[in-house]
């Protein structure tokens, strides 16, 4: 049995800087302290050829073997999203979840909360937190399709669909315009389910992964300082006036304020497990093991390996299928369906990036140097792969 691979590539979303900072700042900046906006530029999508992968954006006639750039920002346009690009986050969410929406079903994303709230933790159940709109991420809704041709011409089948390949780095214009890496903050969200699904919720077919060029998890918590005064928010209790700093000393008791809840957890753009850890609001160390979404492609060929296509999770027995869903088979256009897959792009503003100090080279605070960050370039590219037989 021969297996070939087709394949879907979306090349180089590339992040650059269009909007000056408003007000004052110091030599650091926080995703949530300003609107570090910046626009996104996509230069090029494809898909295979005969007996391939057919695509095309929902709400498009024709399946096509090639999105380029000029269609993809020709929807982003029409649809006005995706137009300003900023450091948002999720907030909680395992690397399985979906994204969670609204009643209308908008995404909910949040950009930043209010500070002076009197409380000792801030979650994104408060009011405080400001709604993301949909020009701060880029989300694209593609059909997939499987075609082959046979004596009685084209039919379309069920195939399983992987990815291959997904890059994630930053743009190699970083180095010519002096800005470093943001890419580990770069998350790409996978939503897809058969069209023919008429189960709540898609529930019988739907698969959501999240991914990120690490992986493993982050906290979507944390201490900030909202107020930009070089401490940490705090909330005081004590007797009455504490607040204004009356009443006896030792009485009042300050806590620094907590913004957000939980943590976020996302699959590596690797094919293996990985080896990871992270730590909590109280510093403490957590060892965890970052699950793989990627399946192996033999050497210099088109072959996937079938070894690759699930792993198995730590303290489970069963494995688990790296799939992201199925094609849908039919014989004839009247009875089309596809699998649904939307693509959603995020800065996740949570991400610890490269952040070093005297004392500790090594160091990494959500909290970004604007002067190395903002403007700074990233490339995206995915490849989804289905096997074939001829």
């Amino acid at each position: 049995m021969k297996i070939n691979k087709t394949k879907f590539v979306v090349a180089a979303l590339i992040m650059c800087s269009s909007a000056a900072l408003a007000g004052s700042i110091s030599s650091t900046i926080a995703w949530y302290q300003y609107s570090t906006r910046v626009s996104a530029v996509y230069l090029g999508a494809s898909a295979g050829a005969k007996g391939s992968l057919k695509l095309r954006i929902k709400g498009t006639d024709n399946w096509v073997n090639d999105l380029n750039y000029k269609d993809i920002a020709d929807y982003l346009l029409a649809k006005n999203k995706g137009q300003l690009v900023t450091p948002i986050t999720s907030g909680p969410m395992n690397a399985d979840d979906a994204i969670k929406t609204k009643d209308n079903g908008d995404m909910v994303f949040y950009q930043n909360p209010d500070g002076g709230v009197p409380a000792e933790r801030v979650g994104y159940d408060n009011l405080t937190w400001k709604a993301a709109d949909d020009s701060m991420y880029v989300s694209v809704p593609l059909e997939l399709a499987f075609e082959s041709e046979n004596v009685n011409g084209i039919s379309y089948l069920e195939k399983d669909v992987y990815i291959s390949d997904l890059l994630i780095q930053g743009d190699w214009k970083n180095n010519q315009n002096n800005k470093e890496d943001l890419s580990s903050s770069v998350r790409v969200h996978l939503s897809s389910y058969q069209s023919n699904d008429q189960s709540q919720g898609h529930s019988a077919t739907a698969i959501n992964r999240l991914i990120s060029k690490d992986g493993g998890t982050v906290l979507t918590e944390g201490y900030l300082d909202l107020d930009g005064d070089g401490d940490l928010d705090e909330y005081i209790s004590g007797p009455s006036g504490a607040h204004y700093d009356f009443g006896e000393e030792d009485l009042i008791e300050h806590h620094y304020t907590a913004y957000g809840e939980g943590t976020q957890t996302s699959y590596c753009n690797k094919s293996i497990i990985q080896n990871g850890s992270y730590k909590t609001l109280q510093g403490d160390t957590v060892n965890e093991k970052i699950y793989p979404t990627l399946v192996e492609s033999v050497e210099n060929t088109n072959i996937l390996v079938e070894e690759s296509f699930e792993y198995t999770k730590e303290g489970e027995q069963t494995p688990t299928s790296k799939c992201i869903g199925k094609t849908v088979a039919f014989d004839d256009m009247a009875n089309e369906a596809y699998l649904n897959v939307v693509m959603t792009i995020w800065i996740e503003g949570w991400e610890p990036l490269p952040s070093p100090t005297t004392s500790d080279p090594n160091a990494k605070s959500p909290i970004w140097n604007p002067s190395d960050y903002i403007g700074s370039m990233f490339d995206v590219g995915i490849t989804f792969a289905v096997q074939t037989e001829q």
